[in-house]
């Protein structure tokens, strides 16, 4: 016979109170803090960002693809590779409740809640690959070795690559932005700006290739010690501090015989464009450096994550963005609370309607499971979506099922003429090892799930998981408890509050019951 001991009610007690502390406490827990859990880009609003891989210029249209893989690069490893970058910039950017994750064979989902579109592009939708360049004596072809390009030229060479040399090209590692139109004021005076850095007079840049971003250990936000102005700082590691040394040591010896000359700066790109082309005056600088320029807080701290991520295997670009708004996102919680509200009042009309006082000690028993819930929830922290809440009130589901084989036993050993205590403890066992089958095959399905499913799926399947799990453990230990403890009442013990004594059942057996092991077949039939 099942005993409320002394330790399991001080047990009981103590995840009860936690699990009520934990679900009601506004304050911060485990580094999260609010009355919710996490909400996913669904309730909570955000971005959602479907980035390709560039396999060829223009491939696939409307990404601004320049160029494809390099040569010995396959598209699944380029894919795997550049997820885990994404990541990493995600991860700096701070919002743990994104997902990036493969897409197709060539693209990359990513859903940023509580991000901007602006923000989610600057982030993870740009190549962000990191250059240093050096100038290099001779203009284009058919540009002014004194004043540059001129508009039609940089047009043309942007434009259409083919009328430079192929040594230029080489230099320029085909950084040239096919999007720029002459017939297009503001794609012109963005090209026109970018160039300016392009091409100094005279002079074009020419990668370094013996230093990339793979010789970047860090960037952070700093301060420029000169004027006080927001800096992002680089730190190098042995390999690249060997290089970075000798370019700006040349290019500090050539401005301290003239320091207005090209060759005297440095120019650092961000996938195609300049950020930066700082002259030189320190030489044989070893392990970093500074980025300076007109840079807020937001901005630095953007740049230092695009670099410190790393570089890309490969270019990337934007083909599908969509914005979910926060007052969507709350209008669905609203909505998915009165649902669930009005269905767990429902469940318990009829758990008390049908199986009486036992169905009032499963009452008590569920408000203690949705406790539990959504105090895990909190402390893991597991992100709600809409997905994941149509898991846990399945799970609330799935704890009433228990409940019902239980009581459907109990009533069973009633009609058969056991006592109350006897069938109550008669029902528990019996029914145990159908309650710990179905709990066992709804966990092997989350596994799956959770493991092959994609990020809606996972969101499903870790709540509906977590659900079963803490049903199973309200419904064997929490409603027996309770249990336990009505039996020291005479209510408890009066077999009336639980269905039909033996004599009533025996007299009036209840009509319209349906005899399911004459149409087994037919069932079978249906479950496969």
């Amino acid at each position: 016979m099942f005993r409320l001991t002394r330790f399991r009610i001080i047990f009981i007690a103590v995840v009860v109170l936690a699990a009520f502390f934990f679900a009601l406490y506004p304050g911060s827990v485990f580094g999260r803090s609010g009355w919710t859990p996490p909400l996913g880009l669904d309730l909570k609003g955000g971005t959602e960002l479907t980035i390709a891989i560039c396999k060829g210029p223009n491939d696939p249209p409307g990404a601004g693809c320049r160029q494809g893989l390099a040569p010995g690069e396959d598209l699944p490893s380029v894919q795997a590779a550049t997820v885990t970058v994404l990541n990493q910039r995600v991860n700096q950017l701070g919002v743990s409740e994104a997902v990036v994750q493969p897409d197709g064979t060539d693209q990359i989902l990513v859903q940023l809640p509580g991000v901007t579109d602006e923000q989610a592009r600057a982030t993870v939708g740009t190549t962000a690959r990191l250059h240093f360049a050096t100038p290099v004596a001779g203009a284009p072809p058919g540009c002014s070795s004194s004043g540059g390009c001129s508009q039609q030229q940089t047009l043309q060479l942007l434009a259409h690559p083919d009328a430079a040399t192929s040594a230029f090209i080489g230099d320029q590692q085909n950084l040239y932005d096919p999007n720029c139109d002459s017939t297009d004021p503001a794609k012109f005076a963005q090209c026109q700006f970018n160039n300016q850095l392009y091409y100094p007079p005279g002079y074009h840049w020419k990668f370094d290739n013996n230093i990339d971003a793979t010789d970047v250990t860090s960037a952070t936000v700093g301060t420029d010690s000169t004027n006080g102005q927001i800096a992002v700082d680089i730190n190098f590691n042995s390999h690249g501090a060997e290089e970075w040394a000798k370019i700006t040591q040349a290019a500090y010896n050539v401005y301290t015989s003239n320091p207005s000359s090209p060759q005297a700066q440095i120019a650092i790109f961000l996938d195609n464009l300049v950020i930066t082309a700082p002259t030189v005056q320190q030489g044989g600088q070893s392990n970093n450096t500074q980025i300076t320029g007109s840079f807020t807080s937001d901005s630095a701290q953007t740049l230092a994550n695009q670099i410190s991520a790393g570089a890309l295997p490969a270019q990337i670009g934007v083909v599908a963005s969509n914005s979910v708004s926060a007052t969507l996102g709350s209008q669905t919680v609203t909505a998915s609370l009165i649902a669930g509200a009005v269905g767990l009042v429902i469940v318990i009309l009829f758990m008390i309607g049908y199986y009486r006082f036992p169905g009032l000690l499963a009452c008590a028993a569920l408000l203690v499971y949705a406790t539990v819930v959504y105090a895990v929830f909190k402390l893991f922290p597991v992100t709600l979506s809409l997905a994941g809440l149509a898991g846990f009130v399945l799970s609330v589901g799935m704890a009433v099922d228990a409940n019902v084989l239980i009581f459907e036993r109990t009533r069973d050993e009633l009609r058969h003429g056991r006592s109350v205590p006897l069938a109550v403890e008669t029902g528990f066992r019996r029914a145990f090892p159908a309650i710990r089958d179905s709990n066992i095959s709804t966990i092997i399905a989350c596994l799956v799930l959770g493991f092959l499913g994609f990020s809606v799926v996972q969101g499903f399947a870790i709540t509906l998981g977590i659900g079963v799990l803490v049903s199973f453990f309200t419904a064997i230990t929490v409603t027996r408890s309770l249990f336990a403890a009505a039996l020291r009442w005479r209510i408890g013990r009066n077999p009336r509050a639980y269905t039909e004594i033996h004599e009533e059942y025996e007299q009036h057996p209840p009509k319209g019951r349906f005899d399911i092991v004459r149409s087994r077949n037919w069932f079978f039939l249906g479950s496969l």
